[in-house]
């Protein structure tokens, strides 16, 4: 059994000898060619392919993470909304209240203030009336 290897190799032509030996060397030299990318890949710090690349399984998981935050974030601002929907309904009941207690305040005043027109006015056209008659006097006394 030891002869028939022997002459297997000894049927081969030279032409597939070096077939056989172009295609070696073409392996070697891709092999070669790879070791040197992974060594440029390493020199500038980018990581393998393989660990860029996501798996389907992968890639589901931080889909569904992403979902279940998106919903948080959803909930957490409904919450918001409805937070200052509610102080700003507060807000308006207080300025509302604090309105009729400012009218309240004024109203009174109001009536004062005419009051206080009303005797201005009086005073000021018995100032007048006075000033006519004084004016007839000295006309008078002339």
């Amino acid at each position: 059994m030891m002869i028939e290897p022997c002459l297997w190799l000894a049927q081969l032509t030279p032409d597939a000898v070096q077939v056989a030996g172009w295609l070696a060397s073409a392996f070697f030299i891709a092999g070669g060619l790879n070791q040197i990318l992974k060594l440029t890949d390493r020199a500038k710090e980018r990581p393998p392919p393989a660990e860029t690349y996501v798996t389907k399984v992968e890639y589901q998981r931080q889909m569904q993470e992403e979902q279940a935050r998106l919903i948080r974030l959803e909930v957490w601002m409904d919450q918001w909304r409805r937070e200052i929907r509610a102080d700003l309904t507060g807000l308006g009941e207080a300025s509302e209240a604090r309105a009729h207690d400012l009218h309240q305040r004024v109203n009174p005043l109001e009536g004062q203030i005419r009051a206080v027109d009303a005797k201005f006015e009086e005073q000021r056209q018995r100032l007048a009336h006075i000033d006519a008659k004084l004016d007839r006097l000295m006309e008078r006394s002339l």
